[in-house]
């Protein structure tokens, strides 16, 4: 009996008379594109009853295709209904399944085909899993050209750089104390500038007081007077912080001078000493403090009471112009710049009582190039 009702249904007959049947027609094939990797896209088959007899569909997709769970069509003579599907697409590479429409008395094959687009945000960048260098193809603002926005915890320019960590040395804000200065990190060595270079809240501590003192100028024979009472020598402190003098000496051979009497020398000034203080015997030179005589042709060393050497100038071989001062170029303003003869130069600029006398005392500009 049921073969015979199954060979009824499919003939529309029953002793001469019409039975109603359904009969659906689906697509072929449903091509997709333009897919985006990993995000899960609606979309709809439709399915036509051309029979006499309303329909109830089902469907099953398989791989990466899915069909709702307990989703079916009603459709009724001459109408179209439309089956949900959805796709997830697992890589960029293309890929295909079969869609099995079913009623009850028929099965249907949908051939499914669909492709990944590779600039799903069309910033005109590739993404990264398709061979590109777009990180985020999903955002049209990230991509390798993007505009960082620190600390947002987006990587807008997909350097793959830590967003807390602007200045790139390696400490993500809050540790960093100034996350624009890669020189400032917890644990940099502080330096005698002003700046917490070491992040531990305190400015310059543990660096000696006499860190930024620089030899600028040599004095070593005046024209007048002549011998020891004319010679000077001149300290420049190049850092933004005054240079306290505590525990600071200057050696020139084997004297010492100390000079913790002299107070500090403010940032970005200069401290002269000199054998002989009084202006009226010394050639007209204005003296910060008194300096132990010294021989013209001697190295001068600026020190810490450990003997711990911060700057030294050895101008023993070099020649020696009576009257006129060895002054520091001022593009060679460096403790280790100021080594070398070629480095210094002969004043031009008269001081003091005598126009013999050639020199800037005071001043950390030399008047030679």
């Amino acid at each position: 009996m049921t073969a015979l009702w199954l060979l009824v249904a499919l003939c529309g007959c029953t002793n001469g008379a019409a039975v109603a049947v359904p009969w659906v027609e689906a697509p072929v094939e449903v091509a997709l594109d333009g897919l985006m990797v990993n995000r899960t896209t609606t979309f709809a088959v439709p399915v036509s009853n051309t029979g006499t007899a309303r329909a109830v569909v089902r469907a099953v997709a398989a791989g990466d295709f899915a069909v709702p769970e307990d989703s079916q069509l009603s459709i009724r003579p001459g109408a179209t209904g439309e089956l949900a599907v959805l796709v997830t697409p697992p890589s960029y590479a293309p890929f295909d399944s079969v869609l099995v429409v079913t009623t009850a008395v028929q099965e249907l094959e949908v051939y499914l085909l669909a492709e990944v687009t590779t600039d799903a945000d069309g910033d005109g960048f590739e993404a990264v899993g398709a061979g590109g260098v777009d990180c985020d193809d999903g955002d049209a603002e990230i991509h390798p050209d993007g505009v960082e926005v620190w600390y947002d915890g987006v990587d807008q320019d997909c350097d793959g750089a830590d967003d807390n960590d602007q200045d790139g040395d390696g400490w993500p804000v809050p540790d960093d104390c100034d996350d624009l200065d890669a020189s400032v990190f917890p644990g940099a060595t502080e330096v005698a500038d002003g700046v917490d270079q070491d992040c531990n809240g305190v400015v310059d501590d543990g660096v000696p007081p006499d860190s930024g003192l620089l030899i600028i100028e040599i004095m070593r024979e005046s024209a007048v007077p002549a011998g020891a009472s004319g010679r000077w020598i001149e300290l420049h402190n190049p850092t933004k912080v005054d240079a306290s003098l505590d525990g600071i000496e200057v050696r020139i051979g084997t004297g010492i001078t100390e000079l913790a009497d002299s107070g500090s020398v403010a940032a970005g000034g200069s401290l002269v000493l000199c054998v002989e203080t009084n202006m009226a015997v010394n050639g007209g030179v204005p003296c910060d403090a008194e300096l132990e005589d010294y021989a013209s042709n001697t190295a001068i060393a600026v020190q810490n009471e450990a003997g711990v050497v911060f700057d030294e100038v050895d101008p023993s071989g070099w020649p020696n112009v009576a009257g006129a001062s060895l002054e520091l170029r001022a593009d060679r303003f460096d403790v280790d710049a100021n080594d070398a003869q070629t480095a210094w130069c002969y004043a031009l600029t008269s001081y003091g009582s005598n126009a013999d006398n050639l020199g800037t005392p005071g001043s950390t500009a030399p008047s030679c190039p």
